[in-house]
């Protein structure tokens, strides 16, 4: 997120940094974040203090798999449209057999995206659904937010 400041997709007053180099601003605020998001989540899930565990669990795998999903797909389309640019790294030297890879990579890492929606078996009927809905509603936010982010951008430069 730093570098995102740093380069003008996050406001200026997170890119500053104090004499040692750190964004406190930024880690102030990714701190308040998550732990705003920590102490909502267990403090609304009652009595049933595996819920906010395996709420919490299930919501930072999605959000990696997020992240894998679109890492795979700039992947596939940078090898599709420029195969001949040379790399520090080559997955396979034949691009076919790469792209294969990369798509098998796709399909597991989309499936585990979706299975990370069904609850746990310790979770109670009743809390099945607001499981669910709590992860969609997470997932949302860390989609929604970076794309206003993005853009407003060039009103911070």
């Amino acid at each position: 997120m730093y570098e995102a400041a740093k380069q003008g997709y996050l406001p200026k007053f997170f890119a500053k940094t104090t004499k040692h180099k750190v964004p406190i601003r930024l880690m102030i605020t990714q701190s308040l974040i998550v732990t705003i998001s920590a102490v909502l989540i267990t403090f609304t899930s009652g009595a049933d203090a595996d819920f906010a565990f395996n709420v919490s669990l299930a919501a930072t795998t999605a959000q990696y798999l997020m992240v894998y999903i679109i890492m795979l797909i700039a992947y596939m389309t940078l090898k599709r449209k420029y195969e001949d640019l040379p790399r520090a790294y080559y997955m396979s030297k034949n691009a076919t057999w790469s792209i294969i890879i990369s798509c098998v990579a796709f399909l597991i890492t989309t499936v585990a995206f979706f299975v990370t929606f069904t609850p746990a078996v310790g979770i109670p009927v009743h809390l099945r659904k607001i499981y669910a809905i709590t992860l969609i509603g997470m997932c949302l936010i860390s989609t929604i937010i970076p794309l206003v982010l993005y853009h407003f951008k060039d009103r911070w430069q």
